[in-house]
This record gives structure tokens, sequence and C-alpha cells, in this order.
């Protein structure tokens, strides 16, 4: 019976060749040079960083020429493990090749979100003090590089609602309430150039509140409504809420990793139970807190990050339901609590980067028994109505969309149309 031959193991050639392929790429690419460039987003290390460089890069070097030197004892050894246990050699050498392969692709994905952030910086924002601590007057910039995008001023009252300067302050008897997210707020414009007051502009005799908050979704709309000091301030007005909707709502509802992990984990999280009623169960990091670490560690991977990947990775008719029933929530809410009122959703002009078409919406909406205005196409063909660099709509925008709502909603009288 002939014996199976077992390999015995790399020549001494072949062990001298990659040692010395080792050392030139460590001289080639770990060096403090190159490391700056590929690690560094303000092409800058500290000195103590450089001389961990210039250390660990001596140490291979001085491996790579140790293995080449003692090339046939290092055979002799390896070729008797090899003979030994050949299958756990090879799955050793193997996984060591596997690990070695990912980490290599993990650093080039990692280096390419710097080189790119460096290339494409976004701008830098503050505000001062922060809008949240109402009654305010907030002081806003947008910064790239050495250019101004926008530098405006957010005025807030004590109800948390922000300056229509053109509207009446006094009850008129006729109340426009929006609500929604920046772009009802009107993030990067100034107080007399959001949406609320463009439109209070072109209908005098409504009172106008911007209850529009940056960042927020529907469930914030909801819990908004759910205060009772919200009804009361309207109560006895003919008053019409406009819920200002985009896209992103639903992620932000539904709590994705990017939103969660980065900035969103104290948000509202409401769940279509089984029976389909609409459950709170807290914040997005307490109700699900094994998910928010999973996504904190998740987010942080880079080639995740390089493609800008999100989980859940689609948005299925179940996250557009949530959605709607929470918006149909917060519409039941309003109506329930003021006698003459009623509730509209305006479906903003779509955006770069929608994740979903807004006309996807409209079923769920229809289903639900929530009126709607469809100005998703829109902006077709339309130009310059966002803030350079920046992504926010600006006050051409907000003009736009403020004679489509004064038209819709027949915010004027015949005579004045």
């Amino acid at each position: 019976m002939a014996t199976q031959s077992v390999p015995d193991g790399p020549s001494a050639r072949h062990i001298s060749l990659f040692a010395i392929l080792i050392g030139l790429a460590c001289v080639a690419l770990f060096n403090e040079f190159v490391l700056t460039y590929l690690f560094s987003l303000d092409l800058y290390l500290d000195p103590w960083k450089k001389s961990v460089i210039r250390i660990v890069d001596a140490a291979v070097i001085g491996a790579s020429l140790a293995f080449t030197w003692y090339a046939p004892l290092m055979r002799r050894g390896f070729g008797a493990l090899f003979r030994r246990a050949p299958v756990v050699m090879s799955c050793g050498l193997g996984l060591a090749i596997g690990i070695g392969v990912v980490a290599v692709v993990e650093l080039a994905f990692h280096a390419g979100n710097i080189i790119r952030a460096r290339n494409h910086p976004d701008p830098t924002r503050t505000q001062t003090p922060p809008i949240w601590d109402w009654p305010v007057v907030s002081h806003a910039r947008a910064v790239l590089g050495d250019e101004v995008i926008y530098d405006v001023t957010y005025t807030m009252d004590e109800h948390g609602s922000r300056a229509t300067p053109a509207s009446s302050q006094a009850s008129t008897g006729r109340d426009l309430v929006f609500f929604g997210c920046s772009f009802t707020f009107g993030e990067g414009v100034e107080d007399d150039q959001t949406l609320p007051n463009q439109v209070a502009l072109r209908a005098p005799g409504w009172r106008v509140t911007n209850y529009g908050l940056p960042g927020q979704g529907p469930a914030h709309v909801l819990q908004r409504i759910e205060q009772p000091e919200t009804i009361a301030r309207f109560t006895g007005s003919e008053a019409r809420a406009v819920y200002v909707f985009l896209t992103y709502h639903v992620e932000r509802a539904i709590g994705t990793m990017r939103l969660t992990a980065n900035w969103a984990g104290d948000f509202p999280c409401y769940v279509l139970t089984e029976d389909g009623a609409l459950e709170y169960r807290g914040t997005m990091t307490s109700a699900r807190p094994r998910l928010s670490r999973a996504y904190a560690w998740l987010v942080k991977e880079p080639m995740m990050a390089y493609f800008g990947a999100d989980l859940p990775p689609w948005i299925t008719d179940r996250h557009l339901e949530l959605t709607a029933r929470l918006i149909r929530a917060s519409r039941e809410r309003w109506l329930a609590g003021i006698e003459n009122a009623s509730f509209t959703v305006v479906i903003y002009p779509a955006q770069p980067y929608d994740r979903f078409p807004p006309r996807r919406m409209i079923p769920f909406f229809e289903a639900n028994g929530i009126p709607y205005l469809d100005y998703s196409d829109r902006f077709d063909g339309v130009t310059n109505v966002s803030i350079p660099e920046e992504g926010h709509p600006n006050a051409k925008a907000y003009g736009l969309v403020a004679d489509w709502l004064v038209k819709d909603l027949a915010l004027l009288p015949a005579d004045r149309e």
C-alpha cells in the first residue's frame, strides 16, 4: 500500500523571499510620510507617533533580515511541523493569511474614509447658545474652510417655536401651525426667510407658528401634540396643522444604525405590536440596548462607512406603515383636541439623498386617512434651491413652496386670490 507523501513545508528560498518582501513593504508603506497621508485627517502626526512608527519599522526590518539569515533553520522547523500536523498547519496558515487580508482591506477603507473626508470636508456648524434652551436668540454659523456658508440668527420663544416676524403674535382666530424638522424650522436662513414666515407674508390674517426643529421626525411631532399646552394654545381658533414630510423621517421613526449610533439614541421609540397597535417603548437606546450596542460598533466599520451603508439596509412597507401610523396618531390627537381643526401632510420636493421615492408613502397616507399635498416633483428642473455646500433649502425654495401652500390650502379670501 503506497504511503501518502506529506508536504515538506516551504523551501528556504521561499522563506527568504517572503521575509525580504515583508521588509521592503514596511520600508515602502509603513513610514511616517505614507501613514500621515493615509491616516491623518489634518496631515499632521504627533512626534511620539512618528517615533513609534520608526521603532516598529526598525523591528520589522530586523525581523525580516533574521528570517532571511536563518531561512534554512526555519525551513527545517516548518517542515517538521507540516509533517507532524499537516492539516492543523495548513488551516493555521490559511487563517493567518485570511486575517491579514481582512486587516489590510479594513485599513485600506479606513484610509479611504480619511482621504475622502480631507478632500470633501463637511461644514463646521456652531450654535451659540443652543436653540433647545428656549426662549433664546441663537447665533448660527456654518463654515467650510475660509468660506462662510451661512451666518444667521434663530429666535425661539417660550413655547419652543421659532419666530415668524410676518405673523401676528396675538390670536387672530385663525392659526396655521407647522410641524416638521430642519426643513420646517429653516436651518441656515434668517427668521423672516423660513417656510412658515414666507407663508405668513403671503397670507395675512393667519397667526403662523413654526414648531419645526432640526433632526426631528414623526415621533417628536406626536409627543409635541400630546402636550396639553400645545393644544391649549390653539383652542378656540380655526387651527390648521401642516406637517412637512421628508423621506428622512422614516429613518428617524425606525431608528436606523447611523442615526441611533451618532445623534438619535434618545429619539422616541414606537413600534407596531402584533395586533397593529402603536406602542411607545422609551428611547431608541433604552428600548433596544443590544441592537444599539451592535449599531455603535458597526457604524465605525470602515467598509460600511466608505460605502455609506446603513441598517436596516432596506426601507420596508412595515417601516412606512409605522411612520404613517405615527402621523395618523398626531392628526387624530390634533383633531380631537381642537373643535375647528384640520391636519395636512405636505410631501416636500424630493432630495438628492432620499433612500426611496417620496411618493412611495402616498398609499400609506391614503390607507390611514391622512390628507396630503404631493410636491415631490415640484423642484424637477429648478435650480438654486438649496444652500451651497450645505444642502438645506434656501429662501428661494421656501418662497416657492409657500406660493403653492397658500394656493392649495386656500389661505386667502376668494377676492384676493
